[in-house]
């Protein structure tokens, strides 16, 4: 039976914490005149891996909470998805309203020729399918392209959760997604849909099924914690063709079956699962579970925080002609950027996700009630 205990899932909250300060760090490094050394540079920029950390993290507790709910609600698939809507919606939409404010309907980089912000792709925002258009994908709201994918996920789940039963259906179910990715960037790649090269690429990366292995380790994941040992078991033909995948990645030297994302949504599985075991302190302590709680907030906030840092020009404070001075400055402006988007952030989750996270518990339990009240009459 799939675990319940809050103090369990205390790790789960810090993968999070983890998750938003390797996308802050990645967004900080980006910002003002720096002169990294090339290790700290790659620290930097695979901070942006934080997002894999975020999907793997959120299937692991999708699959958790639809089994547990599955059993006691009537309605447990559309509860699961007004759930999940009251979660995204409401602060992305408030994210909608500022970054529009912020950067207006003028032309961008995302919207390629496009002179403007259209009607369409506003409404495709706020119905969380812009993930299948280049130039809607994350153009209004920095980093909306991860939420779009996570709506997708949100939707596939209940299909997913009838036929992955087991540790054995999961990793097939891995191996599928490496399939299907392999297959629609293949042709995705030699017949562009649209002129900008290196806008397409983009795109490529940030579409769902680019993504959609790194939710299958999630899943993976889940199955190792909430599966007794003894149960696990994976068939033969699957460890094979996972061994040829990998074998021919290491012969050809190249990247294209298990890109970096997705091997780092692997090595987040055996983090996870070392967690799930023991929670070593140095990664879950009361910062980051704390910052687990409200990494939604951060991540849309963040953005708006390193806007007004430039725009004041509080992102360099000393000279940055020397590796002292560059350091310096990062070290302050991450400072400064962690804390006004926890500051921020804190207030954003008590005054818009909360409040709407219990109107969504609301109208589910009122919907159970009216169901449980006409199964009695009956």
């Amino acid at each position: 039976m799939p675990m319940d205990n809050g103090k369990k899932l205390n790790y789960i909250d810090a993968l999070r914490g983890i998750a938003i300060l390797g996308v802050l760090v990645v967004h900080c490094g980006q910002e003002g005149k720096n002169f990294y050394p090339s290790i700290l540079q790659s620290v930097i920029l695979n901070g942006a891996i934080g997002v894999q950390l975020f999907y793997v993290a959120s299937a692991f507790t999708i699959f958790l909470t639809f089994a547990g709910r599955r059993e006691k609600e009537i309605n447990h698939t559309t509860n699961f998805l007004i759930r999940r809507f009251f979660r995204i919606a409401p602060m992305y939409y408030a994210g909608i309203l500022y970054y529009l404010y912020q950067d207006g309907l003028g032309a961008r980089y995302w919207l390629g020729d496009v002179t403007q912000v259209s009607t369409w792709n506003i409404v495709s925002n706020l119905g969380f399918f812009h993930a299948f258009n280049p130039y809607w994908i994350t153009s209004i709201v920095p980093g909306g392209w991860s939420i779009a994918v996570e709506m997708f996920f949100y939707c596939l789940v209940p299909f997913l959760f009838l036929r992955i039963r087991n540790l054995n259906q999961a990793v097939v179910f891995f191996v599928f997604t490496l399939l299907l990715r392999m297959m629609m960037y293949s042709l995705l790649h030699r017949f562009p849909l649209i002129a900008f090269d290196r806008l397409w690429e983009e795109y490529l990366f940030f579409y769902p099924p680019n993504q959609l292995p790194v939710f299958a380790c999630g899943i993976i994941l889940y199955f190792l914690v909430n599966t007794p040992r003894y149960e696990w078991h994976v068939e033969p033909i699957v460890v094979f063709t996972l061994s040829i995948m990998l074998l021919a990645q290491l012969a050809t030297q190249t990247v294209f079956i298990f890109p970096v994302h997705i091997q780092f949504g692997m090595a987040f599985i055996v983090l996870g699962y070392a967690l799930s075991l023991k929670e070593f302190y140095v990664l879950v302590n009361p910062m980051t579970i704390y910052f687990g709680k409200i990494s939604y907030s951060m991540y849309l906030v963040h953005f708006a925080i390193l806007y007004g840092l430039t725009r004041f020009n509080y992102v360099d404070w000393v000279p940055t002609d020397t590796l002292v001075g560059s350091l310096m400055n990062f070290g302050l402006r991450l400072s400064c950027l962690v804390a006004l988007t926890a500051l921020v952030s804190a207030i954003s989750y008590r005054v818009i996700e909360v409040p709407f996270q219990n109107l969504g518990k609301r109208i589910i339990n009122r919907r159970e009630n009216a169901q449980r009240t006409t199964v009695g009459l009956a």
